[in-house]
């Protein structure tokens, strides 16, 4: 039951994408207790996408402007000018955040595609109907979560693929581009890291993971093209990590 439930605040915590039922295929450690639920519920209801605070941004410098044309008092203006200028820059950095976690994640997973469906007998990379949607919709979720790292991890591989003529590829950075416009910088679960790995096959953890168990675990997936360190396969899989200390990262499954 607990496990049941823990799934199901995820998939609040993930803007609603998984069913309680997807808990099979969504692998999650516990959480440090039962406790814990409560409270990542409450942050869930208060998030908000970078694109909606970018939109908020949008109104609020819109409402100042009004507000800017119709005051004559000096220190008001002066006032409004700086309120201004404040929603200005964070416009600028939500755009950034936007525009750099579309490339950190197209970047990190341009390579990697949702299981098909079972019932297809000679499916294509060329066809998303071939795409099992719950796969789908997991591998949406990672490149969000993937989007969110990169905001406090800056080492992640970047590439653009506005421009790219490849069909395949074109299709990958207009998905990643969806996921990532409702991405928010919550961080709740205080993810830090994370690993892309073939099950069985090359390295499951890098070595300064060793000691470090993942908080998430997302999969599988299918990983095609030789491009990267990952093997080709069919169970790819990407674990999150939490490097922080315990005292900063309270829903942590381990100490690191």
């Amino acid at each position: 039951m607990y496990k049941l439930i823990t799934a199901v605040i995820l998939s609040l915590l993930c803007g609603g994408f998984y069913p309680a039922c997807g808990a099979a295929d969504f692998i999650v450690a516990q959480l440090s207790a039962p406790a814990d639920i409560e409270t990542i519920y409450q942050l869930c209801r208060n998030y908000k996408s970078w694109q909606e605070q970018a939109d908020e941004s949008a109104r609020q410098i819109s409402e100042l402007k009004e507000i800017l044309k119709s005051t004559d008092n000096d220190s008001e203006k002066a006032d409004i000018l700086e309120a201004l200028e404040n929603e200005k820059r964070q416009m600028s950095g939500l755009k950034k955040n936007i525009r750099q976690g579309i490339k950190a994640a197209y970047g990190e997973t341009r390579n990697l595609f949702p299981q098909f469906k079972p019932d297809i007998n000679r499916p294509s990379l060329y066809d998303p109907a071939d795409y099992d949607p719950d796969s789908a919709r997991m591998l949406a979720e990672a490149r969000r979560l993937i989007a969110e790292i990169r905001s406090v991890n800056s080492s992640i591989y970047h590439a653009d693929g506005s421009n790219t003529a490849n069909p395949i590829e074109k299709r990958v950075w207009q998905d990643t581009t969806s996921a990532i416009e409702n991405t928010g910088k919550t961080l709740v679960l205080g993810l830090t890291n994370f690993f892309i790995r073939q099950e069985g096959k090359g390295r499951q953890k890098p070595d300064y993971l060793k000691n470090a168990e993942p908080i998430l675990t997302i999969g599988p997936f299918l990983k095609r093209g030789k491009g990267g360190d990952v093997p080709e396969g069919d169970q790819t899989y990407i674990d999150f990590y939490a490097l922080k200390k315990s005292q900063d990262n309270q829903y942590a499954s381990a100490l690191y």
